[in-house]
């Protein structure tokens, strides 16, 4: 078993990348899904 050792300023950088990927995550959970129809749209070129 590897035993890995942070130092504490790394240690601080990677709990603040973690936190905005946190944000990133929740602020994409709060948006509106959209719905079964808008899902099932297919674009073409027969314009």
């Amino acid at each position: 078993m590897e035993l890995v050792t942070l130092e504490s300023k790394a240690y601080q950088m990677l709990l603040a990348k973690i936190a905005k990927i946190e944000e990133y995550i929740k602020a994409d959970d709060a948006k509106p899904k959209p719905s079964k129809e808008q899902e099932e749209i297919w674009m073409d070129n027969y314009d």
